[in-house]
């Protein structure tokens, strides 16, 4: 017995990625003055402007703000208070009157600009300068700008680490109730989805509100304050500008309104364009062997132009928003200063002007900053109710701790429900004794998961008890495989057990699949066993419970997706052999096995009504029957080239001789047996490749692409000359009102009074021009925008529906989502808006320094200098926040993978124990520790750059400041007011630039994953003009020639040299193992991929004349995992609508489902609310209205009963009479009536002949299957 280890989440990591990393936070051993400017952090800086960041390189949480023990203070609080917001108080409430404190002190701060800014004008136009005055008044304006970028810093970071703490302890709550959600309740709350917003949208409302709360208490005071202020200076002129600055709120309330209602219409219609690409990307092969392509890009289309248009409202709503936020303070500037002079006659000093529009300013960023703070504070209050009304919700106890170990089940006059108005079972007394092998079969849909379900406690049982004795492993009809290697989904947390592993490997039937892996066990599983069989996921489900060593086995038919020779090899190996003293319950169709003498008993399900069968005491097995009672098994062969043979430990009592792969060796040895070459075919085991990482600056051929997307060099100069434009008449009128406040100073009251008019004619003018200018550039460029994204959609939609199957083997779906939800999303309004905001924000930019400059003459070159540092800081700073903003994103996807499987497999990881549940848990808590630690280093990065940025900014109004002072003679007071005034601006707008650049660089990534989509190469053309006939195929004759075929260019030849004839109106049976070769045959003849050699001919025509939409329309398949398209049930039946509702009714009555099913019935996504044999069935249905001269039924029916699948049989051959029909069936009695059989053993074809002929012969492969299949269980 080799040393247990404790296997890693994700074996594969681990192996690739192992960085030291320090296990205290930087701040703990940071002195005083590291903490007061962030020193602590410029080491990490430093090395994310060299290189590329990992996930290992950020900084650890300190204890006190890890998930863990935040939760469980939390859940403390929780439990004792009752309420969320009372708990938040209850454990967060010091530091945030802390953080109260801070914003007042802030609040102080930011009044001593406009009272300094004022002591210094009143002094220069005065007649007697006092320099001692003006003096004081810098020195205060310094000093309170530095004690304010140290203040708002440090109340910045403590909300930081209070949303992190927030967001730790409610992933806690809601992760750990999800988990633990009774089923009733779970379907009470609507299932996955809304408990996904719960983790996804809720939890961004409550974050956002504790980044804005302040907000709420603090803009009212400000309001207030600077009202005052304003009165003091302008008199009551203040309140017709503030009306003017209220109306301004209004109108952006109204709009933000409107944006909201936009928006919700906006999401709707995205998330059912999104439904729609999830469901038909997720089944390209159907929609590709159906030739549907152009059906659902044109349903996609229609669903994304009626999200344009809408999407057009809110980018029209949003231009009007911006136009108004630059637009406000100029227009409040007229009105004011018109009623200052006009209305109460009074004359307009410099210093009276400058502090007036300083303070008007400052009034500005709390009305308009309120309303949002309002909303976020609603919806937050609205998130917050639903999380604690689910966290309110009944649990359902882990399985496993609700009974002694006595390995029996019993239930005792139970009545079971879905909910508490539904009974599925009424009366249910059932006793399962200890070593009792239980099979549960009955016809589709009639109950026999429900019944699993029920003996699990996942549905509401109205009365009576359930008692489970000891540990349960339960295996659900639908897999649940985890995002981890096989190794690790097997394991399931358990510690590695070479021999025990061994064994229930190869019971399990997965030894060759596993060699023909190239990482062995060791390979990593996509998302939701994306990038494995379906029978290979029903094993791995299968190992994963027999590896636990449970007491109780609940077995939801493990072994449908699997041929008849491995439902043997599984039954013999596993249920009979490794699980013979354990107490199992099997739900089944296969009859061999509901027959075998092996099983105790037999319960029959129909119609919510158990049938009980116990067999007589001489049909009993024998307590431990021997392995040698059990019929001999067929061990599948491994399609590989270079074989060694090698004896796999299969347990004490069974060795079997299995043929592996060199490579394959390696999957048995213990992980701390390792080779040197181990981490390489690790690396290898990831058979889906994952996407590349950006790294550096986006190039600048991607912006110059999104350029082209959005109208080119027209759309581009319009948009640049409508900015200067812009600001060439803001600063003209900022230049007007400096000149008309000079001449106060020498002219009498009466004659500025006379030529206010003129003045303020021309002011308004100038100013108005440039709200004019402002509101085109805002539309024009969301326009671009728009343009942009409607180009980048549609040619990626275009090129992914021309695209070859082979692009969607290497490409997941889930990646694919994510091209057309989160980076659509970021062209559709991210970019738009960022873009918009960027060029804006830096025309004022290089305006304000331009104007300054000049103003200042030869006394600039002292701001020059800080300039260029501040340039030579940003750059810093750009690089590391790039760095830091990529491993956050990173970080996110683990969280949110891990959210989702506990979201499905709930039920698995419950049935498994209280021990299970925890090991989750502390995964998800490791998760969201890693997801804090990026989201806290890029906010301390942010904070670390504004820190220095607010220190440029009060090191460069001094400078400004004394110079203006020491020019005094040489320039006006106006012009020495408007430069002081556009000095307090300089820094803060150029902060914003560099921020927005950041945002726009990241986002830009958005647009280049697009395009490379939009680039990919086309399968072959889809119609040849002129190459046959609209009737063809008119007889249905296939003739295969030498036909040799495989899935990857680079990959080996699954089917070799395949030479057969097949005369029109053949019936052709094609068996053999599962991997043989059988649907590699209607891939080849469906020209899903390319044939490397040989040529297949339908009619004597080449088909690889024929366009490849032209030849698949002419086929029929039914596929062995059918697909229902959500919508109504006649438009899948008949997509085109060429039939009436007769000919559907009539379909429906052949497979007798009249009488189950209504037309307008909707089909849920996926075909959810119809089981496996039903969507079966229904696919049939649909067949039987195509009359193709050409139909493959692929595993048609499956996952039905015995007797259904009987009478399916005999509606195809009464139906397809006339048309050449392959028929691929495990169930090997589906082909006894075919005119021949094809039988497949690795990628050929070994015997082809009639099913008497080839029984006859006595032996061969046919043969063999046949006594394989018939032979007891």
């Amino acid at each position: 017995m080799t040393k247990a280890t404790q296997p890693s989440y994700d074996s594969l990591a681990a192996a690739s990625v192992s960085k030291p990393r320090s296990v205290a936070p930087p701040t703990a051993s940071a002195g005083f003055a590291s903490k007061l400017v962030f020193g602590w952090a410029s080491p990490l800086l430093y090395t994310g402007s060299r290189r590329r960041l990992d996930p290992e390189d950020l900084w650890p949480l300190a204890p006190e703000n890890q998930c863990a023990p935040l939760g469980t203070a939390f859940e403390e609080t929780f439990a004792r208070t009752k309420s969320l917001l009372s708990a938040f108080i209850s454990t967060h409430g010091s530091t945030a009157l802390m953080i109260v404190g801070l914003q007042i002190a802030m609040i102080v701060m930011s009044y001593i600009p406009p009272l300094a800014l004022q002591q210094i004008l009143q002094a220069i136009e005065g007649s007697d300068f006092q320099m001692d005055v003006v003096a004081q008044a810098i020195g205060f304006l310094f000093l309170a700008k530095i004690a304010s970028a140290f203040v708002t810093v440090h109340a910045d970071y403590l909300t930081t680490l209070v949303i992190a703490r927030v967001a730790g302890a409610l992933q806690h709550m809601l992760f750990q109730k999800t988990l633990l959600l009774d089923g009733a309740r779970r379907r009470e709350k609507g299932g996955a989805g809304d408990i996904a917003n719960l983790f996804s949208s809720d939890m961004q409302w409550i974050t956002t509100l504790s980044s804005r709360i302040s907000a709420v208490w603090s803009s009212p005071i400000m309001i207030v304050v600077t009202l005052n202020m304003l009165y003091n200076v302008i008199g009551w002129a203040a309140f017709v500008g503030s009306g003017a600055l209220v109306f301004a709120f209004v109108v952006n309330h109204g709009i933000t309104i409107l944006q909201r209602s936009i928006l919700t219409k906006y999401m709707g219609e995205k998330d059912a364009r999104m439904k729609a690409v999830a469901e038909i990307f997720s089944a390209m092969k159907i929609v590709k062997l159906q030739a549907w392509e152009e059906r659902f890009e044109a349903k996609i289309d229609a669903l994304r132009q009626t999200e344009l248009k809408t999407l057009g409202h809110y980018v029209l709503a949003e231009a009007m928003q911006t136009a108004l936020m630059f637009t406000t303070p100029v227009i409040v500037t007229l009105v004011s200063f018109f009623t200052y002079t006009i209305v109460m006659e009074e004359t307009l000093s410099v210093s009276k002007i400058f502090t007036a529009m300083s303070l008007f300013n400052m009034l500005k960023y709390p009305m308009m900053g309120l309303p949002s703070a309002l909303v976020s504070l609603m919806q937050a209050v609205v998130a917050l109710q639903r999380m604690q009304d689910f966290l309110h919700l009944d649990e359902k106890r882990p399985t496993g701790d609700l009974a002694a170990s006595t390995g029996s089940i019993v239930v005792e006059d139970a009545t079971f429900g879905w909910d508490a108005s539904s009974v599925l079972f009424d009366s249910v007394n059932l006793t399962i004794r200890r070593k009792e092998l239980v099979v549960v079969h009955g016809p589709v849909s009639h109950g026999k998961s429900a019944l699993c379900q029920a003996l699990l406690g996942e549905l509401t049982t109205h009365r009576g008890s359930v008692s489970l004795g000891g540990r349960v492993a339960y295996v659900p009809q639908k897999p649940w495989i985890q995002h981890m290697t096989i190794r690790d989904n097997i394991l399931f947390g358990q510690p590695y057990d070479r021999r025990k592993y061994n064994a229930v490997v190869a019971a399990c039937g997965l030894t060759t699949d596993l060699a023909g892996f190239p990482a062995g066990d060791r390979t990593e599983v996509g998302l939701r066993g994306m990038n494995l069989s379906g029978g290979q996921q029903a094993r791995i489900s299968l190992a994963r419970a027999c590896y636990s060593d449970a007491d109780i086995f609940i077995l939801d038919a493990p072994l449908a997706a699997v041929d008849a020779a491995v439902q043997r090899e599984i039954f013999a190996q596993c249920i009979c052999g490794l699980l013979r003293h354990k107490t199992v319950v099997l739900v089944t169709h296969n009859a061999d096995i509901i027959h075998s003498p092996h099983v105790h008993r037999t319960i029959c399900v129909e119609d919510g009504h158990l049938m009980d069968h116990v067999k007589a005491r001489d049909e009993q097995p024998d307590e431990e029957p021997p392995l040698a009672a059990v019929a001999p098994v067929v061990v599948r062969p491994a399609v590989i080239n270079e074989t060694h043979a090698v004896v796999v430990e299969v347990g004490p009592v069974v060795k079997s001789p299995v043929a592996l792969s060199a490579d394959a060796v390696l999957l048995f040895h213990d992980l701390d047996e390792s080779h040197d070459d181990d981490d390489k075919r690790i690396l290898s085991g990831k058979l889906i490749v994952d996407e590349a990482r950006s790294e550096g600056r986006v190039s600048a051929a991607v912006f110059w692409s999104y350029v082209v997307a959005s109208g080119g060099w027209p759309m581009l100069l319009g948009i640049l000359i409508l900015l200067v434009a812009n600001q060439l008449m803001q600063v003209a009128g900022d230049l007007w009102l400096s000149t008309w406040s000079n001449t106060a100073a020498h002219v009498t009251p009466a004659t500025f009074l006379a030529e206010s008019g003129a003045y303020l004619t021309i002011y308004s003018i100038l100013v108005l021009s440039g709200c004019i200018l402002s509101v085109a550039r805002a539309v024009v460029g969301w326009l671009a925008g728009l343009r942009a994204s409607r180009v980048c959609f549609e040619s990626m939609t275009a090129a992914l529906f021309r695209a070859p199957m082979g692009f969607f083997d290497a490409n997941p779906v889930g990646r694919i989502l994510n091209r057309y939800g989160n980076d659509m999303t970021s062209i559709d309004t991210r970019i738009p808006s960022a873009a918009a905001a960027f060029l804006a924000l830096s025309a004022a930019a290089v305006s304000t320094i331009g104007t300054t400059i000049i103003a200042m003459h030869s006394m600039a070159f002292l701001i020059l200098p800080l300039l260029y540092l501040y340039y030579r800081m940003a750059a810093f700073y750009l690089r590391s926040a790039r760095a830091i903003e990529r491993v956050n994103t990173v970080t996110k996807s683990p969280l949110l993978n891990l959210t989702a499987e506990a979201i499905d497999g709930a039920d698995v990881v419950r049935a498994f124990g209280p021990a299970h549940v925890a090991r989750l848990e502390e995964r998800h808590h490791a998760n969201v520790d890693r997801t804090n630690e990026a989201f806290v280093t890029a906010q301390v990065a942010s904070l670390w750059f504004t820190l220095r940025t607010q220190l440029f900014s009060a090191c460069t109004l001094l400078a400004i400041a004394l110079s203006l002072v020491a020019m005094r003679l040489v320039l006006s007071p106006g012009v020495i007011g408007l430069v002081l005034n556009y000095s307090f601006g300089i820094f803060p707008v150029l902060e914003m630039v560099v921020a927005l650049w950041s945002i726009l660089e990241t986002q830009m990534v958005a647009p280049e994953r697009v395009a490379e989509y939009a680039a990919v190469v086309s399968e072959p053309p889809r119609v040849l003009p002129g190459s046959v006939t609209k009737a063809w195929p008119t007889s249905g004759k296939i003739e295969f020639d030498d036909v040799s075929f495989k899935y990857k260019e680079a990959g080996p030849l699954v089917l070799q040299r395949v030479n057969v004839s097949i005369a029109d109106g053949e019936k052709i049976g094609l068996v053999g193992r599962s991997g043989a070769g059988k649907s590699s045959l209607t891939m080849a003849l469906f020209r899903m991929y390319e044939l490397p050699s040989g040529s297949i001919r339908i009619d004597g025509v080449d088909i690889s004349t024929v366009g490849v939409q032209t030849l698949r329309s002419r086929l029929a398949i039914i596929p062995q995992s059918p697909v229902l398209f959500q919508g109504p049930l006649r438009n899948y039946l008949d997509p085109a609508g060429d039939h009436g509702d007769d000919d559907l009714w009539s379909v429906l009555r052949q497979v007798n489902m009249a009488d189950r099913v209504a037309l307008d019935a909707d089909v849920e996504e996926h075909g959810a609310n119809s089981s496996a044999g039903e969507r079966q069935i229904l696919c049939l249905a649909r067949a039987l209205l195509c009359h193709a001269k050409i139909l493959v039924l692929d595993e048609a029916t499956a996952s039905t009963d015995a007797a259904t699948d009987a009478r399916l049989q005999q509606v195809i051959r009464t139906s397809f009479a006339s048309s050449t029909v392959l028929i691929i069936a495990h169930r090997l009695e589906s082909v006894m009536n075919c005119d021949r059989i094809m039988v497949f053993e690795r990628g050929q074809v070994v015997q082809c002949d009639s099913p008497k002929t080839l029984l006859e012969k006595g032996s061969g492969a046919f043969y063999e299957l046949s006594a394989a299949s018939s032979g007891g269980a």
